[in-house]
């Protein structure tokens, strides 16, 4: 694929710039541009962008092709022709002056002949309040429902556990509800994204819809692969719902016992559907959508078998995964949308879009002014391309924005009127490590902004007693934020007969013991619906723990003690942490002294080491986690687990200082690809037979180099701030001619918040171990042809997005 060859316009003087150029000049400053080479190095040159941009013509941007990808054509595919050609003639600025005077009505009737790009370029000449004003003034519900009307904020219950425990999913959703939340989606982001868990996690979303009687009120889904949500969903409907993908169906109720119930609804005719909604992040590129492993014609055939699809958006996903094509962010984003858009059309789907901006961190931007911006340009471009657009307005943890500065960002926005803002517990990610609105948020900016939520969702929470019966969908009463309550009228609308005494007794017996592993659940309000002065002040500190970790390398005492144990210490592109953090694309590759070693250490070697596994280690966005006695816990215990599979690995730990994730890619290149050219073994020659190597199991044997599966563990330490001080593990599997070209993310997939306090180092070596035994399979590689390239799952790809800086890392 080439980028496109566009027409070259003037901009004042004797310079002269493409479309390209002038899209992301005509920007407000944001480093991602900067990084991709396209943004204005001053004011002067954006305005003269903006004035080159105020004069194009609609038409023109809709004929010109910003990449010459799969994407483009199926944008171009979604603009209706007849609405189009009455824009054609307008420039982006008439257009602009249009969309701000005129009434929605008259809105809608062009809209849907605007391209994404020309969305993109209106977007560019607004202010901020503009922005606002224009957002406020057009709404998208979808058909027959009042999420997104005019005077109603919904919103996503996001219900993550660092564990997937089910306990914690369970209190998570109920009190969300306990606030009025929930009104558009219950959904989850898996840590394991397998079929099984994918199944499970889905029962217990469905059972508390089931059992409340909100089928026809909320969702759920959980944002796992289109792939493995469809496999549940087949598993499940063919067991009527009983069924978890070959696993034991009667899973247990999490760490703190009681509680969850995997199931309870049975499949019954009046239940919901094993898979309510289906998911996929989406983004402006073909490029990008690959590395998220996403294929738009299987995602279309999977989307047709449903009836609601979720889709995740947000500025930078492209940039950092190195997917741009030379195209700001803005459009890129547009494009994103035109994409949903699109998908909206062929399927007829009830459609939803959430906008993350935010969650990438400051390597595309890292102010508050920033975040807000870049909410208002979203959510605008969301609205002009029909969608029914939601804010996840966020930051990371290492991100210059105060816990003040977001409550204001988003009171802000919610002047914009979203159709739904994110909803989690106590305002911090347990499991994503990040900041955003949290449930008691939602209770208080309804009141104050005079919002609504759903109507459908209304009678609900006026029954279980969160909500005044009013008729104003807003007015919480004392019971707002008691989980207790709600536990008990869950169980109670399940048949339990035992006083409502027992009941919250239970409850509050889970509830203390979710609370001792830092739990912002249960802990009610202040009144005004903020966070009790002890939590507020407890998630200060976190904040304050993780931008110290972050800025934290390596220790030399750990680097000494890893070469006493036989690691290669190599270092990054990165000079110092400082800049590492600022351009993460530095950690992404070994700088020149690094890969001279690695080289000739790798050349050291007997030519047919024949090992098949390397592990790694890095320091990702924090040290300390990888340097703690649980990632040598981890990393032992794999080796051990690998040694009696016969699964040869080489005995070296490769340690990368200031490293990210894809330096393991370059660091498996240089181990594994070296050996594709040697000659192979002759036919019927014992695996012994190879020089210095471990003798292998015939299970693994394979006698092909080009063919033969070899795969890197890269141990990386996580974002800092979800308190679990947790490292994932990445394992990327490739045969050695695919090495030799180059892995990416889709031949990746990983095993997330590995930590003494979530996933215990050796439930993680037993699940990074299944992974490498299926995939390392001979069969596998001829499955495969060249061999096997691991579809990422989309948790995978949620934490790969930004991968530079990586949603994880």
């Amino acid at each position: 694929m080439e980028d496109a060859e566009l027409a070259v316009h003037p901009v004042g003087g004797d310079e002269a710039l493409d479309l390209l150029q002038i899209f992301g000049r005509a920007n407000p400053f944001k480093e991602g541009d900067e990084r991709i080479g396209v943004a204005a190095r001053n004011d002067a040159e954006r305005l003269a962008a903006r004035a080159a941009l105020r004069g194009l013509r609609v038409g023109e941007l809709r004929s010109a092709r910003f990449v010459d990808d799969e994407v483009s054509e199926l944008l171009d595919a979604a603009v209706d022709c007849a609405a189009a050609a009455r824009v054609a003639e307008w420039t982006v600025g008439e257009l602009a002056s249009f969309l701000l005077s005129c009434p929605e009505p008259e809105v809608r009737r062009v809209t849907p002949g605007l391209s994404s790009e020309a969305i993109a370029g209106v977007v560019k000449l607004l202010s901020d309040a503009e922005l606002s004003t224009l957002c406020a003034r057009i709404f998208n519900p979808p058909m027959g429902s009042t999420l997104g009307a005019r005077g109603y904020l919904g919103s996503r219950i996001q219900p993550n556990s660092a564990t997937d425990d089910p306990n914690e999913v369970l209190f998570s959703v109920l009190e969300g509800l306990s606030y009025g939340c929930g009104d558009v989606l219950l959904g989850i982001n898996p840590v394991d994204g397998d079929c099984r868990n994918v199944a499970r996690l889905q029962r217990a979303l469905r059972e508390v819809v089931s059992t409340f009687e909100l089928g026809e009120a909320t969702t759920y889904c959980v944002l796992a692969h289109i792939d493995e949500q469809l496999a549940a969903h087949d598993a499940e409907a063919a067991r009527g719902g009983g069924a978890d993908c070959g696993a034991d169906s009667g899973a247990d109720g999490g760490a703190d016992g009681g509680g969850a119930d995997d199931g309870a609804d049975g499949g019954g005719a009046d239940a919901p559907p094993p898979v309510a909604c289906g998911f996929a992040p989406l983004g402006g590129t073909t490029a990008v959508h690959r590395t998220f492993g996403v294929d738009m014609r299987a995602l279309l055939a999977h989307l047709e078998r449903l009836h609601a699809q979720y889709f995740e958006t947000g500025q930078g996903s492209e940039v950092t995964n190195g997917c741009a094509h030379g195209v700001d962010m803005v459009t890129l984003e547009a494009r994103a949308h035109g994409v949903a858009r699109a998908l909206a059309l062929r399927t007829r789907n009830w459609t939803i879009v959430n906008d993350v901006s935010g969650f990438i961190g400051p390597e595309v931007f890292g102010s508050a002014e920033q975040l807000q911006r870049a909410c208002l340009e979203d959510l605008c471009m969301g609205k002009l391309h029909g969608l029914t657009m939601g804010l996840d307005v966020c930051a990371t943890m290492h991100m210059a924005v105060t816990l003040h500065e977001l409550d204001t960002v988003t009171d802000a926005l919610v002047r914009a009127r979203p159709a739904f803002l994110m909803a989690v517990a106590g305002k911090a990610d347990p499991m994503l490590s990040y900041i955003t609105t949290s449930f008691r948020d939602h209770a208080r900016l309804r009141l104050r902004h005079e919002l609504r939520v759903s109507d459908a969702m209304a009678p609900f929470f006026e029954r279980v007693g969160v909500m005044v019966a009013d008729g104003l969908g807003r007015t919480m009463t004392a019971r707002a934020g008691d989980v207790r309550h709600l536990y008990a009228q869950l169980l109670r609308a399940r048949g339990d007969a035992r006083a409502d005494k027992a009941l919250r007794e239970e409850a509050d017996a889970i509830v203390r013991r979710l609370q001792a592993r830092g739990l912002d659940l249960g802990r009610g309000h202040d009144g005004s619906f903020d966070a009790p002065p002890s939590m507020h002040a407890a998630l200060a500190l976190s904040l304050d723990d993780a931008r110290r970790v972050v800025a934290l390398d390596l220790s030399p005492d750990y680097c000494a003690r890893a070469a006493k144990r036989g690691a290669l210490l190599l270092d990054s592109r990165a000079p110092c942490r400082s800049v590492y953090v600022r351009e993460p694309q530095l950690g992404e590759a070994l700088d020149d002294d690094a890969l001279a070693a690695l080289r000739a250490h790798a050349s050291a070697r007997a030519p047919r080491t024949g090992y098949r596994v390397a592990l790694l280690l890095s320091d990702g966005l924090n040290a300390e986690a990888v340097e703690g006695i649980a990632a040598l816990r981890f990393e032992t215990g794999l080796r051990a687990q690998l040694t009696a599979r016969a699964l040869p690995c080489d005995p070296t730990l490769y340690v990368v200082r200031r490293g990210r994730v894809r330096v393991g890619y370059q660091v498996g290149r240089e181990l594994f690809a070296h050996e594709a050219g040697a000659q192979p073994l002759p036919a019927g020659a014992p695996a012994g037979a190879r020089d210095a190597a471990p003798a292998a199991a015939a299970e693994f044997a394979h006698g092909d180099d080009a063919r033969e599966l070899c795969a890197t563990v890269h141990i990386l330490g996580e974002r800092p701030g979800n308190g679990k001080n947790s490292f994932s593990a990445y394992v990327a599997i490739a045969c050695r001619s695919l090495w030799a070209e180059g892995v990416n993310h889709d031949s990746a997939k990983v095993v997330a918040c590995i930590s003494a306090a979530a996933t215990l180092p050796a439930v993680a070596v037993e699940q990074v171990l299944a992974i490498l035994v299926a995939g390392l399979r001979p069969c596998t590689a001829r499955a495969a042809g060249r061999g096997c390239a691991l579809r990422a799952d989309s948790e995978t790809a949620g934490r790969l997005r930004s991968c530079a800086g990586g949603t994880a890392h």
